[in-house]
């Protein structure tokens, strides 16, 4: 499965690549806080909410949680490519990583 870094994630967004950016961690870290335009996807219903969040199974989705010690994100691109989605990468730097580089959330 591909990851995808920061300043890569960013540079394609920026130029509005179709990227679903889907936020694996629970309810409430994503309602404090998320990447912009991502979409809350807590990796343990990933499997209910997908075929409604990402009707297109090849669709370009980009997972990502808090940070690298974080495995939702894995759990909710495996979960994904059980599934039938076919273009998932992994943003393993996750929320910690964006901000890091300088990069601003949604609140």
């Amino acid at each position: 499965m591909e990851t995808i870094e920061a300043r890569a994630l960013h540079e394609r967004l920026e130029r509005g690549d179709a990227i679903v950016l889907l936020d694996a961690r629970r309810t409430e870290e994503y309602e404090r806080e998320h990447l912009p335009g991502a979409l809350g996807a807590m990796s343990d219903h990933i499997v209910e909410w997908a075929p409604t969040l990402v009707p297109d199974r090849d669709a370009e989705v980009v997972t990502y949680c808090r940070g690298v010690d974080c495995r939702r994100r894995l759990r909710a691109a495996e979960r994904l490519e059980s599934l039938g989605y076919t273009n998932v990468t992994q943003f393993a730097g996750g929320v910690e990583a964006w901000v890091a580089a300088g990069y601003g959330l949604e609140r």
